[in-house]
């Protein structure tokens, strides 16, 4: 049970860098027009886009994980080969009145890959994960402001997490392994 929930926070560390990578370069790109657009409009109704070019597959993103640290635990985690593919995505804005802007995305995605997790002191685990099909959404409120060279996006308020469903290799056969031994008298 400790190698199935490991790995499955480390893939969705994974997952979740591979994913906030491709949508906050969609947002920066995005909330430069739909920011203006929702301030000038004070509209009750959200502007929404879909950056299509950003719909299609992703191989071996650098992902760039820090160490896991679980008490005196120090887990490495890697992975050498994975595959995104992004299907759909949406973005949408809609302006508070003061200087902020409710923001919404959804991506429909799914992928998979190897995943490496080096356990200081106990060893390697290299487990093949699987993300099905699924559409993940984060909202939260940002204020863009002019900057030299730019714009910059500050995230005000936003969600703490969003919820992926992953399948792990390892963590099945563990539960398998466990579920043999309960039927064993």
């Amino acid at each position: 049970m400790i190698a199935r929930t490991r790995a499955r926070a480390a893939y969705r560390a994974i997952a979740a860098l591979a994913l906030a990578s491709i949508v906050l370069a969609s947002i920066v790109l995005a909330s430069t027009v739909l920011t203006s657009q929702a301030l000038a409009s004070g509209a009750d109704e959200p502007a929404t886009l879909e950056l299509s070019y950003l719909n299609g597959v992703y191989r071996d993103l650098d992902a760039n994980l820090q160490p896991i640290r679980q008490g005196g635990i120090v887990i490495l985690v890697s992975s050498p080969e994975h595959r995104l593919e992004v299907h759909g995505n949406r973005l949408s804005f809609r302006a508070n009145g003061d200087g902020t802007v409710d923001a919404e995305m959804e991506v429909d995605f799914e992928g998979g890959g190897e995943l490496i997790a080096d356990v200081q002191g106990i060893g390697r685990f290299t487990d093949r994960v699987v993300a099905a099909r699924q559409t993940a959404r984060a909202a939260g409120t940002v204020r863009l402001a002019h900057a030299e060279g730019g714009y910059e996006l500050t995230v005000v308020d936003a969600e703490p997490s969003t919820e992926l469903r992953i399948r792990s290799q390892l963590a099945d056969q563990v539960v398998g392994v466990c579920e043999a031994a309960a039927l064993i008298p």
